[in-house]
């Protein structure tokens, strides 16, 4: 499990070193002049880590508790119904981005722009709870392959968080 750790912490020092090998710049922040940049980006900072952690939380709780298999069935079953989250909801979120942009001085509009998302959000979240009632053990043998077989155990349940989750993003 180590090496896992280990090879992400060099691979993300090496792309680091090699983009600043490309482009040269000074390494050192420039507090005086970006104060108000960075009085700002705190609060981003703060809902950004306070969201890793939420998505996290249960498979450092987990961690403590089950063997590496255990473990990693059950992320291959979540990371199964992150995908609804992973490729529809941003393409959505741009789309609403826009939208509001376009509406931003008529407040019904942006209502009705908000709404339609809701509701998309809610009908994609209600598709995944069914499809993790109907189908976990197909969707898992498709996807994942035979060898996450007990992870269809726990897709139901995911599903029941996981459909809650298209209607948040």
């Amino acid at each position: 499990a180590w090496a896992l750790v280990i090879g992400a912490v060099v691979g993300n020092a090496l792309t680091a070193v090699g983009l600043f090998l490309m482009r040269r710049h000074p390494v050192r922040p420039l507090f005086q002049r970006d104060a108000k940049v960075l009085h700002f980006t705190k609060h981003i900072l703060l809902q950004n880590l306070a969201n890793w952690f939420l998505i996290n939380a249960d498979r450092m709780i987990l961690g403590r508790y089950v063997d590496t298999t255990a473990l990693g069935i059950y992320d291959r079953g979540k990371w199964l119904l992150d995908q609804p989250m992973t490729y529809l909801v941003p393409p959505i979120q741009q789309v609403v981005l826009v939208k509001t942009s376009r509406a931003q001085s008529d407040p019904e509009g942006i209502r009705r722009i908000v709404r339609k998302a809701l509701l998309l959000g809610a009908a994609i979240g209600v598709a995944v709870l069914i499809g993790s009632f109907l189908l976990p053990r197909l969707a898992v043998g498709v996807l994942l392959g035979h060898g996450f077989a007990p992870s269809s155990l726990l897709i139901p349940i995911l599903g029941i968080q996981r459909a809650s989750w298209c209607v948040h993003a």
